[in-house]
């Protein structure tokens, strides 16, 4: 039934190895997978020599693939082991897509963008809610782009957070 449901039947080389007592994902078939893309992107790009608009495309098409937290939602309650590696595999990912967030905001901020630096630094404040840099880079670009009361208004939001959580006044 899995493998009709995935239409392995007719795939080349099927996505599952099934033996009387594992199901197992076969790496070598022919899948798409987003997380392999943000590894492969995040590897790969500090090697790659300076070209902005080459970087700027695979990042974006990283930023574009991140729908959410890694397995969101899905837990194996009985196995700590599994829920350990999930946490940090989830923490890993998000660490990797702010830095990509990051970039691209930065990249944007640096071409006179601000409309893609903004939509990018945003989606970063909303992944780090405590990251203080994350705000700087948003408040700049948000003014920058002339929306000078948008980023008063994420000043008191960082403000208030700041002084919720950590009872301290930002830098």
């Amino acid at each position: 039934n899995l493998r009709r449901i995935l239409g392995d039947p007719d795939a080349a080389r099927p996505f599952l190895i099934v033996t009387p007592g594992t199901i197992q994902f076969d790496p070598e078939s022919d899948y798409w997978l987003d997380l392999r893309d943000v590894e492969r992107t995040a590897q790969t790009l500090p090697q790659v020599k300076p070209d902005p608009a080459r970087i700027i495309a695979e990042l974006e098409a990283v930023a574009a693939a991140y729908h959410g937290p890694f397995l969101e939602g899905f837990s194996l309650k009985d196995s700590a082991p599994f829920e350990e590696w999930a946490l940090l595999k989830r923490e890993q990912i998000a660490q990797r897509m702010a830095i990509t967030l990051g970039r691209l905001a930065a990249l944007h901020e640096s071409r006179g963008d601000y409309e893609a630096a903004q939509r990018h630094s945003l989606r970063l404040v909303q992944l780090e809610p405590l990251d203080e840099e994350s705000y700087r880079l948003a408040m700049r670009v948000l003014a920058a782009g002339g929306k000078r009361s948008t980023a008063l208004a994420l000043y008191d939001s960082c403000r208030r957070l700041l002084a919720e959580e950590f009872g301290v006044e930002p830098d």
